[in-house]
């Protein structure tokens, strides 16, 4: 929890007699995380883990799925890389070279393969968690985590799929931490350069539209310093120049794009959906939920309006990055009209790490510096019970969601289970 400073009664402003009280709403996050950080991490990766092996119970390999399970269960890896450069499959090089040993460590099975995906996701939370952290406090980054991961239908259902969108999610994650490393810092180390560049090859190799979301994090900061009248070129360098990479996959790439012409599977995206990719699902009641309890609760000082300049400044970068990413649906818009159609759900998965720091924001806003009263402690229990629902979402959705079987046995009869 977090600990928060506040004066005993206007007679005690200017004098020493200040008081500690345990806040688990303080705006103020430590320099450090908390053990309750990891706790909820841990609970939250469980859950996660679990609605796996839920799902997995449920329901088969689907089409997609079979290519990533033939693929990675090739004995020799040379032979799945040359594979997958003849466009097998549609995914980056760089799940395939992780998900190869991992299917060869512990197995080719539905569950095996789904759980890597579940890997990622975790990763994915897990590093958001931490990067938001840096300046939030502890209730606000719970919401906005465990909103976005254990509740957008988009990501439950990417947590049982055998394909590469949770590594893609993650690798989207850790190019943010380095961009909010970067953003409100006045030396670019030569070590986060490297981090940088690495955490951006990684997701441009993931899958084709892997730059597109490196594309638009280089764009927040360049935004973000020009607004700031400042130029380091050392920064942009090592984010553009990761993108050198595809050079040894572009012709892969190309030949993916080329499965797609002159019509491909994925149908032209109108406007009514560019707008469903923005639906917000069951969190929209979360939302709601967020507004009441900080209606309720805001009759003291607003926590923001008491941060440290340099605390403002990093909610503002990684507000400005996440607003970016959750554009990401109006860029596939626009490109499919120019080019061939790309507006497809699961792509948007990475864009969830924007809609956690978004939500996370909201949350932020309505935080509040208050002494001890009963609203207060009625809202504080309100909180720990909606954390409680939040963590415990995914398994309940893999629960309630129908089974899904294959319909053609033969195919299904090739595939492990267990």
């Amino acid at each position: 929890m977090d600990s928060q400073t506040i004066l005993t009664s206007p007679q005690t402003i200017g004098s020493s007699a200040k008081r500690q009280v345990i806040r688990f709403d303080a705006g103020v996050s430590p320099p450090t995380l908390r053990v309750v950080d990891w706790l909820i991490i841990a609970a939250a990766s469980s859950a996660l883990a679990w609605s796996c092996v839920v799902y997995s119970a449920r329901r088969a390999f689907w089409y997609d799925e079979i290519f990533s399970w033939m693929m990675v269960s090739d004995r020799s890896l040379v032979h799945m890389m040359r594979s997958v450069a003849h466009a097998a499959d549609d995914g980056g090089p760089l799940y395939y070279l992780l998900a190869w040993p991992w299917a060869h460590l512990f197995g080719s099975s539905e569950l095996s393969l789904r759980l890597f995906s579940t890997f990622g996701l975790i990763i994915a939370l897990a590093v958001t968690w931490c990067t938001l952290r840096r300046s939030h406090g502890f209730r606000a980054t719970a919401f906005g985590g465990l909103t976005t991961f254990c509740t957008s239908p988009l990501l439950l259902g990417q947590v049982a799929e055998a394909r590469f969108y949770g590594l893609m999610t993650a690798l989207t994650a850790l190019a943010v931490a380095a961009f909010a490393a970067t953003a409100n810092t006045k030396t670019v180390s030569r070590r986060l350069v490297v981090w940088t560049a690495l955490a951006h090859a990684s997701l441009t190799l993931s899958h084709p539209l892997g730059i597109l979301y490196s594309g638009l994090v280089l764009a927040a900061l360049l935004v973000w310093d020009t607004l700031h009248s400042r130029w380091r070129p050392r920064a942009y360098v090592a984010i553009a120049s990761s993108w050198t990479v595809l050079l040894l996959w572009v012709r892969p790439f190309m030949r993916v794009a080329e499965l797609g012409k002159p019509r491909g599977w994925i149908p032209m995206p109108t406007l009514s959906s560019l707008l469903s990719a923005y639906h917000l699902g069951s969190q929209l009641w979360l939302l709601l939920t967020l507004i009441a309890l900080g209606t309720l609760s805001h009759t003291g000082v607003s926590a923001i309006e008491t941060l440290p300049r340099q605390t403002r400044d990093e909610r503002k970068a990684l507000a400005l990055v996440g607003f970016l990413i959750v554009q990401m649906p109006a860029v596939l818009y626009v490109l499919s009209h120019i080019a061939q159609p790309l507006l497809v759900q699961r792509y948007l998965a990475p864009a969830s790490v924007g809609f956690a720091i978004l939500f996370t924001q909201l949350a932020s806003i309505l935080e509040v510096r208050r002494g001890e009263d009963i609203m207060s402690g009625m809202i504080h229990t309100v909180w720990v019970i909606l954390l409680i629902g939040l963590l415990a979402y995914p398994v309940i959705h893999a629960r309630r969601s129908p089974p899904r079987y294959a319909p053609n046995t033969a195919v299904e009869a090739l595939v492990p289970h267990g």
